[in-house]
């Protein structure tokens, strides 16, 4: 019989201060639900302390900040970013002639 198995995505935890990174809950999360829940993203911001970074979250929370290194602790996993669309330039712009 054939039965359907679930592709596990391995994801790798943020290990350095990196802005503008997307990411997720990482393996030494403990911050219940600052981030709006389970499988939230967001996007990493600068944070003045060495060895955490900021994020803010799609859900709009913002304001708190994450270890990457800090306590020797990963908080963040990185989230792996699609493909662009192979139409687009590296720009985000569509290619001159192409119908979007």
């Amino acid at each position: 019989a054939w039965e359907e198995q679930e592709t596990l995505r391995v994801e790798a935890p943020l290990l350095k201060e990196e802005i503008g990174v997307r990411v997720r809950r990482g393996p030494s999360w403990k911050w219940g639900e600052q981030d709006g829940g389970p499988g939230s993203t967001g996007v990493t911001i600068p944070d003045s302390h060495a060895g955490w970074v900021g994020v803010l979250w799609d859900s709009g929370q913002a304001g708190y900040r994450y270890r990457v290194g800090a306590e020797d602790a990963y908080d963040l996993s990185v989230v792996e970013q699609e493909q662009p669309h192979p139409q687009l330039r590296k720009s985000g712009k569509p290619n001159v002639g192409v119908f979007v």
